[in-house]
């Protein structure tokens, strides 16, 4: 059987010459992608019919306009050949960060550090592409009921039957707030099954017979365990978030992230959220944004970043990540499946087997030196390092070995080690 790494470097040489050159997509490529899709109703196939349909959601399901307004924040260039240099250290084996982008499993990549760009490479998408990011969704929609929390509109040390009342005497109505948040509800089952059950019901392959939200979603569930001990990566604590707001509000969580984050942060472009057609929207994983914004959205939380009128995410929101988790959850759980609808990346494969401190709000990693990060299905991540000034954001697309196993990109623990590098020290 060939190592990763020669599998890796099989796929990479092609790319090596023109991968910084990407031209886009012809016609009768992109007539023939929607011709197999329209037949097998399915994105995951992997290379660049999984990778045009991340970049252009919206060509295939409803999708609902995240409108930017006001001035956009300027990022300024700083571009270091140092960094571009940097020697990765992977399960591939060792590259250079320049040469690693180029994989095929890598969409695009930007660092910025003291709010300005170091390095940014776009190997197989435009600059500004609407990349969907899947998971990493996730924390704007915490963000937001950390939000709500300094308005004093939500407690989450309350259970969810607080907000949503139909839920009382339900399983999921006992679960308190802040367990669904550090994804610890007791409620998981595998993610992946449930997932692609839930959505088939609400419209993700064409399927408008919703099934009636919350009540009828949530209420027949039955937990697998007590909550608050055990981390458990389950997609639907998301959803359940995403309706508390709605609650709280009588907005949806995507009108808040319009209002209390996309325009308030400088936003270059509008962004898109998965909208299926019973009207649910995908809190777990539905939005699609260009790079850049990510990037912007991760200075929020840096010392740069958080400078007037940039400076609305409470720095006790900030503290409680980096310090308010339960490291005892995660410890519970040993290796851990961090990561969602691909192979398990645990724990030990971060770097040199560094354990994570904990999770919390919905972000996958807080790591002892404050440092956190969300993944995303395919080989999304967003990366921010307040202590260091650092944020780092990518985007992928998944492959397959001649075996048919899923191969990722490895850029969540490139990010981490870049981190600790030194590069960013001063």
């Amino acid at each position: 059987m060939k190592s990763r790494l020669s599998v890796l470097f099989a796929m990479l040489f092609p790319y090596l010459i023109w991968a910084q050159q990407f031209k886009g997509y012809t016609l009768d490529e992109i007539q023939a992608i929607h011709a197999d899709f329209d037949i097998h109703q399915q994105s995951n196939k992997g290379g660049d019919f999984t990778r045009y349909i991340n970049s252009h959601m919206s060509e295939f399901w409803p999708h609902q306009i995240v409108a930017r307004r006001g001035a956009i924040r300027q990022l300024g260039h700083n571009l270091r050949e140092d960094v571009k240099q940097f020697v990765t250290k992977t399960i591939e084996g060792e590259i250079s960060l320049d040469e690693y982008v180029k994989s095929p499993l890598v969409d695009g990549m930007i660092i910025l550090h003291k709010g300005k760009i170091v390095f940014e490479e776009y190997p197989h998408m435009k600059d500004y592409y609407k990349h969907h990011s899947f998971s990493v969704t996730k924390p704007y929609v915490s963000t937001i009921i950390a939000l709500l929390e300094m308005d004093g509109k939500i407690d989450v040390h309350r259970p969810v039957s607080a907000y949503l009342t139909e839920l009382e005497g339900t399983d999921w109505g006992a679960v308190p707030i802040i367990d669904v948040l550090d994804m610890t509800s007791g409620m998981g089952i595998d993610d992946n099954l449930f997932a692609q059950i839930f959505f088939n019901e609400n419209g993700w392959i064409g399927n408008d017979n919703s099934k009636g939200g919350p009540s009828a979603q949530l209420a027949p569930m039955k937990k697998t365990g007590p909550s608050g001990q055990i981390y458990e990566y389950f997609s639907i604590n998301s959803e359940v978030l995403g309706w508390i707001i709605e609650r709280i509000t009588n907005k949806t969580a995507v009108q808040l992230i319009e209002e209390r984050i996309w325009q308030k942060m400088g936003a270059e472009s509008d962004a898109l959220m998965f909208l299926p057609n019973s009207n649910d929207r995908m809190y777990m994983g539905g939005l699609s944004a260009t790079l850049r914004d990510h990037a912007r959205f991760g200075l929020l939380f840096t010392p740069s970043g958080r400078v007037a009128p940039y400076d609305f995410i409470p720095e006790d929101y900030i503290k409680k990540i980096q310090q308010g988790g339960r490291p005892e959850i995660i410890k519970r759980a040993g290796p851990i499946d961090l990561f969602i609808y691909d192979d398990p990346i645990t724990a030990e494969h971060l770097v040199d087997g560094e354990p994570p401190r904990h999770s919390t709000y919905q972000w996958d990693v807080v790591m002892n030196d404050g440092d956190f990060f969300k993944e995303g299905g395919g080989g999304q991540g967003l990366y921010v390092s307040p202590s260091r000034d650092l944020v780092i954001a990518y985007f992928g697309t998944r492959g397959f070995d001649s075996e048919g196993h899923i191969l990722l990109n490895n850029l969540h623990q490139i990010a981490r080690q870049l981190s600790k590098s030194g590069l960013f020290d001063k």
